[in-house]
């Protein structure tokens, strides 16, 4: 359906170009597609959780732009499993009434499948959220390599952002500490069957590394949730040995630690924590006074999907140089910078941005330049998605 749906589109496109009436960036390409674009998105939690509401919302203010249809298909917490997710994408490939494109999460072990289920039915897809290894570049490799249907990768480095919260928080940990005076670690990561647990894991101990002075205590693994991270953190507060950090993979498993903390009578001692989302939790750890720092900005990489889905449905290159991968960059909150960015999330600025303007469809500078997936935020949004050279890939 896609396929002949894509001929049409590029074939009317030359039919405008020879007649003298096409332009990039004027409004007929849209008039080819009256009815919205069909997107199927697979949300791999159910509704209400912190990170994923976010990922929905921005999700949707761009699509209402681009004139699409956004399903929303979710999992409750006990069927996250990758055996769940593969027989839901089996499901949604195989219905009658197929969407024009899918957006999903890879889940580890059976990204080959859903690559492939996606170019049987021949439905357009884009992954997002974890980045993915170079033994898996080597065994599917890149969108559009092997793959027709598989068309585009969106994700930060999972690796590199666990990295990232090492070097943030040691860094803080150093204004409370003699030089050189040792300095303990705790890594509570997600669920071990998670991808992007493993991944950020991975850069908590290759981060540790770089540091003679710093002991990475344990690594436990634990949900996205702050109930069993309460647990697991109580039984390394109760020991006699100081932690100085708690390296945690999200806002709501470092919600747990404080409350550990608390519970211990500990919270007079100085803790440093770490997460990352820019979930609602993260906001109010703050607002409490507790010495915290999320990493975020990537709920937003649905959003950059869909500018993709877009341009390629109306005939557009969206592989160029990039290998169809986007790598999307995280930056970090804390007690000085948290107002402006909460303000901004709270009240969903980006429902005025005229996101057409990121697309080549609509965007001559784009279809020149190439994407750049960046937002204002009170002047001053980080960049979210850098053009730069993949290497190593």
């Amino acid at each position: 359906m896609l396929a002949r749906l894509l001929f049409k589109i590029r074939f009317a496109r030359l039919l405008l170009v020879c007649i003298g009436i096409f332009s990039v960036g004027v409004n007929a390409q849209t008039e080819l597609k009256p009815s919205p674009i069909n997107v199927s998105v697979m949300v791999p939690v159910e509704k209400g959780t912190p990170f994923w509401g976010d990922f929905e919302s921005f999700m949707t203010a761009v699509a209402k732009d681009l004139n699409m249809q956004l399903t929303f298909f979710r999992f409750p917490l006990e069927k996250t499993n990758r055996f769940s997710f593969i027989r839901r994408f089996t499901e949604l490939t195989k219905q009658s009434d197929k969407p024009d494109y899918i957006v999903s999460v890879f889940k580890v072990g059976v990204e080959p499948q859903l690559v492939k289920l996606a170019e049987q039915a021949k439905i357009g897809f884009v992954s997002v959220n974890a980045a993915l290894s170079k033994e898996l570049y080597k065994q599917i490799g890149h969108p559009q390599q092997h793959s027709r249907y598989w068309l585009a990768h969106v994700a930060h480095d999972n690796v590199k952002a666990g990295q990232q919260l090492v070097d943030l928080l040691v860094n803080q940990a150093m204004n409370y500490t003699l030089p050189g005076e040792q300095i303990n670690i705790l890594g509570i990561t997600g669920p071990s069957h998670s991808y992007v647990a493993k991944q950020r894991q991975q850069g908590l101990v290759e981060g540790v590394k770089k540091y003679k002075n710093v002991n990475l205590l344990e690594v436990v693994h634990s949900d996205w949730e702050s109930k069993k991270a309460v647990k697991q953190a109580s039984l390394f507060l109760k020991q006699p040995d100081p932690v100085d950090i708690v390296w945690t993979a999200s806002d709501s498993i470092a919600a747990g630690v404080y409350m550990a903390q608390k519970t211990l009578n500990k919270d007079s001692a100085p803790l440093i924590v770490g997460g990352f989302d820019w979930s609602e939790t993260s906001f109010e750890l703050l607002d409490k006074g507790y010495n915290y720092y999320s990493l975020g900005g990537h709920f937003m990489d649905g959003g950059w999907a869909l500018i993709l889905l877009y341009d390629h449905f109306f005939g557009y290159d969206i592989v160029r140089k990039r290998k169809g991968i986007y790598n999307t960059e995280l930056s970090s909150i804390d007690a000085v910078n948290q107002q402006q960015i909460h303000t901004w999330i709270r009240e969903r600025k980006w429902d005025s941005v005229e996101f057409t303007k990121f697309t080549q469809t609509h965007n001559p500078d784009i279809l020149k330049n190439g994407y750049k997936f960046e937002l204002a935020m009170h002047h001053a949004l980080p960049v979210i998605v850098k053009e730069k050279k993949q290497s190593g890939l």
